[in-house]
């Protein structure tokens, strides 16, 4: 099972507010870009690559 953890930038709710403009009543509220409005940090994909897949292009081979 995994272990969930609140996303860092908004701290669980998904949403990221700011108040704009001079008037401290104009609130705006948008959907965190880190967590994509889950409110969950989600996991870094890393890229793996098999080292015996073959490559389409040998070192020293010009590209193109």
């Amino acid at each position: 099972m995994e272990n969930k953890q609140p996303c860092s930038a908004c701290g669980g709710s998904g949403q990221l507010s700011s108040f704009n403009g001079e008037s401290r009543f104009l609130l705006t509220v948008e959907e965190c870009p880190l967590c994509c409005g889950t409110g969950l940090a989600l996991e870094e994909k890393k890229e793996t690559r098999d080292v015996n897949e073959p490559r389409d292009w040998h070192e020293g081979q010009p590209l193109g």
